[in-house]
């Protein structure tokens, strides 16, 4: 099979300080040899947009100069060797301009050669297929163990089949829309109506600049239209064959007598079947309009038998569906069981609903299934009119991207990589500048201190206090960059999954003291999130939450755990005298609440709030244990919900 790839190209996003790039590269136009690869690229980056467009056209053209030599060699391995380039290339890049930038880079490459797709992704971006009416994140993984100096690191690779869907993205799209939402667009449009559909659908939803490309795989023509209609229809069985032959003798001239009927008229009508006139034409003619009918009663008879066979599965497939969420329902005692039973419900509910049978049905069932389950786990799902939005702060700064949410004198804030919000009752405070070169990525208020601090990509750590911000130093003059800060009594917690450690700095009175390791003989590898409340409780991205005593893991049990479980959680909450642990799941729009067990470190699930009404992402929330109040944080909004 030979495959050829149309493609389209968007870019989203009004944010001016914002850059995002899209570029292919086909070596067949360039240089007129034979086809070893077409190049497929899309990169975001936040501020800066001229570093941005430098760096940008430094990877492209390292990419074309090195995939293009050796071209006797596998694709897959000059793909490698030219990811190794370029990550010598921005290492130098970052030397030169003195500037960190590769964790603000989100990336996806893909070439396509010999009918295979090679591609790799950096940050925020991801690649999909969209196959039949499936959609599958491609770069899943890619990422995960990446050397924090590296740009790329991993491969994915696979063969690409006829009437295939590629969309290479710098962000996840699959924060503003769901799988079906996906295949319904680039199954029901064609790739540039899908992709002015998917504009139509972000455009308020996405502030940032955004690279989207769509890659459409179809097979390669290989017969002319000629070819195909003499060609196309004949049948195996030697007496249908031979009408067909004798038929195909004549199509010339009938082609010719069809040609000249211009206006529907007697005499050019006669003149048309004359043509027939005589035994032998005229028995022909018979012949053709009796293998006509017939074929069309067959393939008629043919049509109704399959589509009879296939509506009484598909019919079966969604009695069993109903029968096992009955069984669940009979079965709720056993939370666990139930939990299998009703997604072996689901999944043969959702292949009758696409196969096009029984949909009303199907649906209805469908929604069985999630009140079944939001019984069984205790959801409770908020609507817009429960929430009050607190602030806009896009009415401050236009590209404004929040990222958390902190208490600090009775009053709270948000804050974004360079700047923090005072939120008054029912609006902002202007914008107060944290730094103008830091990357701020968490903050934590000190309760010793009675101050906020904020953690920095960079490795630094800076206290707000009184209005001021101030460079806080160490002992030794050197922060251990990490991906959450925390503080308790007069110690602040760094913690650095990438050195598979949580540093402990003790507050001296104008700088902190040299680092202590906290843990010992632990995997950090996944923690996204700690939290203090006299021990630490950690959060991996893949759900387990650890808990860390005097730097010991203690061996802990999470009982009643919910049967839709966590994929990935972003951010974990909890304090002293506060009797409950929260979790957030971003993609899942919902907050996940576990009761603490007294006198131990265990935790037993107890419910959770689904925010469907809130369209953007969840960024953070804070938990107003005396007001009993959660907020929420998205990219520019604060929501307020009494619980």
């Amino acid at each position: 099979m030979s495959l050829v790839e149309n493609f389209e190209q968007i870019i989203l996003g009004k944010d001016e300080e914002g850059f995002a790039f899209t570029q292919v590269y086909d070596y067949v136009e360039s240089v007129g040899q034979k086809n070893e690869g077409r190049i497929f690229f899309t990169l975001e980056m936040p501020n800066n947009p001229l570093l941005a467009e430098e760096i940008a056209k430094d990877i492209f053209d390292c990419l074309k100069e090195n995939f293009y030599l050796e071209m006797d060699r596998d694709p897959y391995l000059r793909f490698e060797d030219s990811l190794k380039k370029i990550n010598e290339v921005v290492l130098k890049k970052e030397k030169e301009k003195e500037f960190k930038f590769i964790s603000n880079l989100s990336i996806a490459i893909g070439v396509i050669a010999r009918d295979n797709l090679y591609l790799t992704q950096a940050g925020d971006a991801e690649v999909y297929l969209v196959r039949g009416k499936y959609v599958s994140v491609i770069t899943e993984g890619l990422s995960e163990d990446d050397a924090a100096n590296e740009l790329f690191s991993n491969v994915a690779s696979g063969a690409l089949e006829d009437s295939d869907t590629v969309i290479l993205s710098s962000t996840k799209l699959l924060r503003y829309l769901t799988e079906i939402d996906l295949s319904k667009l680039f199954s029901n449009y064609n790739l540039p109506e899908a992709l002015k559909e998917l504009r139509s659908l972000l455009k308020r939803e996405v502030s940032n600049k955004v690279a989207i490309l769509g890659i459409e795989v179809k097979e390669k023509e290989i017969l002319n239209e000629e070819e195909k209609i003499e060609t196309a229809g004949i049948p195996r069985v030697s007496d249908n064959r031979r009408i067909l032959m004798k038929l195909s003798s004549v199509l010339p001239a009938l082609k010719a007598k069809i040609a000249n009927l211009n206006r529907f008229d007697k005499q050019k009508f006669q003149d048309f079947f004359l043509f027939f006139k005589g035994k032998k034409n005229a028995i022909l003619l018979l012949s053709i309009i009796m293998f006509l009918t017939l074929s069309v009663s067959v393939y008629s008879l043919q049509v109704r038998s399959r589509e009879k066979k296939e509506s009484t599965t598909y019919a079966a497939d969604l009695l069993h569906a109903k029968e096992n969420v009955d069984l669940a329902k009979q079965r709720s005692y056993d939370k666990e069981k139930a939990g299998v039973l009703l997604d072996a419900a689901e999944k043969n509910t959702l292949k009758v609903l696409q196969s096009g049978y029984l949909k009303a049905e199907a649906i209805k069932n469908l929604e069985t299934i999630k009140s079944q389950r939001d019984m069984l786990d205790n959801v409770i799902r908020i609507s817009s009119d429960k929430l009050r939005l607190v602030a806009d702060l896009s009415g401050k700064r236009s590209n404004v991207n929040a990222i958390g949410l902190l208490s600090y004198q009775d009053t709270l804030y948000a804050f974004e990589y360079n700047a923090l919000y005072k939120l008054l009752l029912d609006s902002a405070s202007e914008p107060l500048t944290i730094d103008d070169n830091e990357f701020v990525v968490r903050g934590t208020y000190f309760e010793d201190r009675d101050s906020l601090v904020f953690l920095t990509k960079s490795g630094q750590i800076i206290e707000f206090k009184d209005g001021v911000f101030t460079f806080m130093d160490t002992e030794d003059k050197a922060w251990h960059s990490g991906m959450d800060v925390a503080a308790y009594s007069d110690k602040l917690y760094v913690l650095d999954a990438e050195n598979n450690q949580i540093w402990k700095y003790k507050r001296r009175r104008d700088k902190y003291s040299v680092p202590e390791k906290f843990v010992s003989e632990s995997d950090l590898t996944g923690a996204v999130s700690i939290s203090i409340d006299g021990s630490v409780y950690l959060l991996k991205s893949n759900g387990i939450i650890e808990n860390y005593y005097v730097g010991k893991k203690q061996d802990i049990t999470i009982d009643n755990q919910p049967i839709v479980p966590m994929e990935k959680p972003k951010a974990l909450y909890t304090e002293k005298d506060m009797d409950q642990v929260y979790v957030l799941e971003p993609e899942k729009k919902r907050v996940l609440l576990y009761n603490k067990v007294p006198g131990k470190f265990d935790l037993i699930y107890n419910s959770q709030y689904i925010f469907e009404d809130v369209k953007e992402e969840i960024k953070d929330f804070y938990i107003d244990k005396k007001a009993r109040k959660m907020y929420l944080l998205t990219a520019a909004k604060v929501y307020e919900m009494a619980m």
